[in-house]
């Protein structure tokens, strides 16, 4: 059963600036709070480029290690992520922006994934309504402390 969620928020930040920083996975442990760690194979981030993050996925599994590849990368724009055929979970993440004007711009951020992480990570199944819930309410949470950083200068 895969999970799809998205959302949106307005920073008051230069669109590129933006775009460099949510492109750059390393800036991840500064806003989702379940990254702790995250390695990239180039300088920059661009097609092909590999992605290894360590998240907090629960109690029961504290440390769990995912690989990226970047499967779509427009400078400026668009950002998209998607897991190698080693993960055992599938995972895509679409990280965007548009300028609105002047300063003010709009981070859209998509995410899709087998919902059996969460059986896996807690040891028990729950209901996609519950899990659709949680990771909206978990997105939203960390788009809020994204705009935060980024109108404070990060």
């Amino acid at each position: 059963m895969l999970i799809q969620v998205k959302s949106a928020v307005l920073i008051n930040q230069n669109y590129q600036v933006v775009f460099d920083y949510i492109s750059n996975y390393t800036n991840d442990v500064f806003w989702r709070a379940e990254v702790k760690k995250t390695i990239v194979d180039t300088v920059s981030i661009c097609k092909g480029t590999t992605i290894t993050q360590q998240t907090f996925l629960s109690k029961k599994i504290p440390v769990f290690v995912t690989t990226f590849r970047c499967t779509d990368f427009t400078k400026g724009e668009r950002v998209v992520c998607e897991t190698t055929t080693e993960n055992a979970y599938w995972c895509r993440s679409v990280r965007a922006v548009q300028q609105v004007n002047g300063n003010l711009t709009k981070v859209f951020y998509q995410l899709g994934f087998d919902s059996s992480i969460v059986q896996y990570g807690l040891g028990f199944k729950l209901p996609r309504l519950i899990i659709l819930f949680y990771t909206k309410q978990t997105m939203r949470r960390y788009l809020r402390i994204l705009k935060n950083r980024m109108e404070s200068n990060h």
